[in-house]
């Protein structure tokens, strides 16, 4: 009998069974989360966006960082898994723009601490690849807070070759991006559509745990390793005179709701200084719940040689 294939089964899960749950608000909608959100990924093959054995490596920089060891590598595993399905189910909400589920999947005594911070000023907002990343993003937009999102392109990798959840995301952003302003990272005049948006009064919000810097960055630490991180952050809030709000959601299990980190960083002009600073926080949060964290794909090329 020919085996199905695991992009297949994975496809069907996010485009069918998640889009019919995404119906239910939570908490209801997460409850299947941790009984199916692991399934129809192969440890060894696993890709998603990244090249097969990702998943392994990911599991060896969590051993090395202390955060886990052999015993509980496998249930770690599985429980980074049912994130990505629900960061999914998340995404569906967005793009079908239901916006009291989006809402209803944080605190509400976070999103007060949230608003606070945006009645007083706009901020450079700095968060990070956790699975409420663009959650956040849209709770800005449904509480009045309408925030120029830097991201990558997804519109460069095709449909046909691209895997289950970059097909969640183009779903997502090509319906998103009529009603939410986002800058994709590759605009040669990123900066300045930041600087614009920085200067008219608005904040812009950006992931800083990102991969393939090298020497085009700077040195931070984080887990007691040497890595190189983009300075786009703290550059942009330099240049603009503003405060750096670090805005990062999470939470302690995958069907409960999100809380929100919330530290403001002060300018000293020391690009350096203010990445470590933000790296800091990032670290402090993955440390809450490390499965939650999807830079663990790409922690290794994060690493300074």
């Amino acid at each position: 009998m020919k085996k199905i294939d695991s992009d297949v089964l994975l496809n069907i899960y996010f485009g069918k069974i998640l889009e019919a749950v995404a119906l239910l608000p939570p908490p209801y909608a997460y409850k299947i989360l941790p009984f199916t959100g692991h399934l129809f990924r192969d440890f060894q093959n696993y890709a998603c966006g990244y090249e097969p054995g990702v998943l392994v490596r990911a599991a060896g920089s969590m051993k090395d960082a202390d955060i886990l060891t052999s015993c509980n590598m496998v249930d770690s595993v599985k429980e980074y898994l049912r994130f990505e399905s629900r960061y999914v189910l998340e995404n569906i909400w967005i793009r079908r723009e239901f916006k009291r589920h989006v809402v209803r999947s944080f605190y509400p005594s976070d999103i007060e601490a949230l608003k606070t911070f945006l009645n007083k000023e706009n901020h450079v907002i700095v968060t990070a690849h956790l699975s409420g990343l663009l959650s956040i993003v849209e709770l800005l937009r449904i509480i009045g807070y309408p925030t120029p999102l830097v991201a990558s392109n997804i519109f460069r990798q095709s449909w046909k070759d691209a895997k289950p959840i970059q097909k969640s995301m183009y779903l997502l952003y090509k319906s998103w991006i009529k009603r939410q302003p986002i800058f994709f990272s590759d605009d040669n005049h990123l900066m300045d559509k930041c600087r614009q948006a920085v200067n008219s009064g608005k904040s812009v919000i950006l992931a800083a745990d990102v991969p393939g810097y090298d020497a085009k960055g700077v040195k931070v630490t984080m887990f007691g390793k040497e890595l190189w991180a983009p300075p786009g952050s703290a550059k942009l809030s330099d240049n603009c005179g503003i405060p750096i709000l670090v805005a990062i959601p999470w939470t302690d299990s995958c069907d409960k709701p999100y809380r929100i980190f919330l530290e403001k960083i002060t300018l000293n002009g020391n690009y350096s200084d203010i990445m470590a600073e933000i790296y800091r926080c990032i670290e402090a949060v993955v440390t809450l719940n490390p499965t939650n964290w999807n830079g663990w794909l790409y922690f290794d090329k994060m690493v300074a040689e």
